[in-house]
């Protein structure tokens, strides 16, 4: 091999630029990058990959979260790397709790019957008299206490206190959080028939009362008809925020405060805590037939379990392509170590100490600190520049951004992963035993108590509000005014310790671009720089960025991705908020990253110095948003929040993004679309 000045050939640069340049279109020299930059920088990369079996599509970031759970595997199945093999939370001990994933004849049966009987303790919980099915009798009228059923639940489901309690507005209700969108993947929201005929069949199989079996197709319609009822109600204009006292005067039946009161403090019981459309939810279930709450309840039940039972009950549900896109990976023992790693029903923080001693080096972290640094400041810098924002807006933005907390790599506190004896003190009261179904409950169970302990007695780490490190992801928490961007997306193609400053930038520094700009999108800019709601910027101020932002709708109504009876446009009104924080991701990252390069070695990736190190950098970023649809995938990638990732990487990169025009010297410098 011919070694040429200038060229990084470390084992993490050959790697990568090995990737990089089977990526490539294999015609790469005959396209035009300012007109095609998905192919010219993914046509390779598609040449390479098939849509697995049963799954829409297949992306690089996928295959990235499979290695973090091939780490994760690796580390549960090897020795305990100390002499604490004892303590009960080892990764030996994980193993065997875990083993039942790996036992496909008895396991599979002995969860299945594990999780049928918390239907039929779902069930008996909160009886229904078989007359009662089919007969439209009002729970108003039925004298039932949801007491039980409801704290069930919430010790069960984050999201039924992020519903309640406003960490994030989510399609879900008091104790029915999201069990349509969430819980049913494998059903296209456009083909009502096909989720009522999957619920239909499935509840005709499982559920405990027989009675209800008979009119399972009753049960289906009507459970998905109160999902879209409470979506309706979610969607109305914000009103005053509720206490848990008001909405029991407003319907004693469901018995809100007895189910409640063991979790929140005394005081707090007649404070305003809960979001204000929990009325008009409250009034909906006074107003639904007892038996298709019941059935709401159970087919959530059933859902939970679902991706942990292989049974011919379940079939309906994977008649259809999954939008969660796994891939090879998705064995059944990947997932194990997926759960384990889990935060809200796993042991996050204990897997991720091991993790982060195998995927992130301390040179590692304090290199992504810095960069993440420099991003923020870029976008203080960029604020201070706006002509269209009034200097009393431009002050709160920056003292948002200011006092913004950026997390990166994995937390020191809350707990501490790097402190055995933090972890102990964490997972304190927490017994994990060899049943699978049972370990699930009793995780569950504890996270939610944490979660409540840390809401309402002041003790709080923002990655409490996200994920652990490994898991391949990052988050803008509104309420927390906080950035968490883990270790799991410290890694190759991402970023690495050992890769030129450009890639680092492309990957790395977009992803914490991206999550810092959620915090001005048109949900997270009416929070201060405390958390609070306070919608202070001023009207002009206001008007001006919406204005920005139609521009934005406009030209993300008319991206299309080709479907089965031809082009497909995206719903720019839906993916606005990703849309323009893609942008502002590559904008930040870019700007940050020319302003901080002569602090890093410029070294060029071998076989690719054909490219600049400025269109490295947008390489780095498509790279990592390579994909390939499958032939059903529009009926789902249209309903995602964000955009394709083909227009990720022709809209955001090709057409909004001034670096970008300017390193491929493309005709129009100037963006399309343009907000931070």
């Amino acid at each position: 091999m011919k070694i040429s000045a200038g060229v990084c050939y470390t084992a993490a640069c050959i790697h990568l630029a090995s990737k990089y340049l089977q990526g490539l279109s294999p015609h790469h020299q005959q396209i035009d990058p300012c007109t095609d930059f998905d192919e010219f920088v993914c046509g390779g990369w598609r040449t390479q990959h098939n849509v697995p079996s049963g799954r829409i599509q297949i992306k690089e970031l996928y295959m990235l979260k499979g290695e973090n759970m091939k780490t994760l595997r690796r580390i549960l199945e090897s020795p305990y790397p100390s002499e604490s093999a004892t303590w009960p939370f080892s990764p030996k001990h994980l193993k065997r709790a875990m083993a039942s994933i790996d036992e496909e004849n008895f396991g599979q049966l002995q969860r299945a019957y594990n999780a049928w009987h918390r239907l039929d303790k779902m069930a008996r919980l909160w009886p229904v008299e078989p007359s009662s099915y089919g007969a439209n009798q009002l729970l108003g009228k039925q004298n039932t206490d949801l007491g039980a059923i409801i704290k069930n639940l919430i010790v069960q489901d984050r999201d039924t206190l992020d519903f309640l309690f406003g960490e994030e507005v989510t399609a879900g209700i008091i104790g029915l959080p999201t069990y349509i969108n969430d819980a049913l993947p494998n059903i296209e929201n456009r083909d009502p028939e096909a989720r009522r005929d999957a619920a239909s069949k499935v509840l005709g199989a499982l559920h405990p009362v027989h009675a209800a079996r008979n009119i399972s197709d009753y049960l289906a319609t009507a459970v998905l008809q109160l999902h879209a009822d409470v979506s309706s109600i979610v969607q109305r204009p914000k009103t005053s925020p509720v206490s848990v006292k008001e909405l029991n005067v407003l319907a004693p039946q469901l018995g809100l405060e007895r189910a409640l009161a063991p979790f929140l403090p005394g005081n707090l019981l007649d404070k305003p805590l809960l979001q204000g459309y929990c009325r008009d939810i409250v009034r909906l279930l006074l107003d639904t037939p007892i038996d298709v709450i019941q059935t709401a309840l159970l087919w959530k039940t059933i859902l939970r379990y679902n991706e942990y039972v292989h049974a011919p009950e379940l079939k309906p549900l994977e008649g259809v392509p999954d939008p969660e896109e796994r891939d090879d990976y998705e064995e059944s023992s990947m997932r194990c170590a997926e759960h384990v790693g889990e935060r809200d029903s796993g042991l996050g923080w204990l897997a991720s100490r091991f993790f982060v001693d195998r995927a992130l080096t301390p040179k590692g972290k304090e290199l992504g600190t810095r960069i993440a640094d420099s991003v923020k400041q870029q976008l203080v810098a960029r604020t201070k520049e706006f002509d269209w924002m009034d200097d009393e807006t431009k002050n709160q933005v920056i003292q948002k951004i200011e006092n913004m907390e950026h997390q990166v790599g994995y937390p020191k506190d809350g707990p501490n992963i790097e402190d055995p004896e933090s972890l102990r003190r964490y997972y304190t009261g927490l017994d994990i035993t060899d049943d699978f179904i049972d370990n699930l409950d009793q995780m569950s169970m504890f996270h939610q108590l944490k979660s409540l302990e840390h809401m309402f007695h002041g003790s709080h780490s923002s990655w409490q509000s996200a994920g652990h490190p490994a898991a391949t992801n990052a988050w803008y928490i509104p309420r927390e005014v906080a950035v968490v961007v883990p270790a799991a997306m410290m890694q190759s193609p991402a970023f690495g310790a050992d890769l030129p400053s450009y890639i680092n930038y492309g990957g790395f520094g977009v992803v914490n671009g991206h999550e810092l700009a959620h915090g001005f999108d048109r949900q997270s800019r009416a929070i201060d720089a405390h958390g609070a709601y306070s919608p202070t910027w001023s009207k002009q101020s206001l008007a001006e960025i919406a204005r920005r932002e139609e521009c934005f709708i406009h030209q993300y109504d008319n991206f299309t991705i080709e479907g089965p009876n031809g082009p497909e446009h995206v719903n720019g009104t839906y993916t606005l908020h990703e849309n323009v924080v893609d942008a502002a991701g590559l904008s930040l990252s870019f700007n940050a990253w020319k302003a901080h390069r002569d602090e890093y070695p410029e070294l060029h990736l071998p076989g690719l110095q054909f490219l600049s190190k400025e269109q490295l950098f947008y390489v780095a970023y498509g790279h990592m948003w390579c994909s390939k649809l499958g032939p059903e995938a529009t009926e789902y990638v249209l309903f995602e929040v964000h955009a394709p990732a083909s227009a990720r990487i022709n809209v955001a990169a090709m057409a909004n993004s001034a670096g970008f025009k300017e390193a491929f010297n493309c005709p129009s410098k100037e963006p399309v679309c343009e907000i931070w």
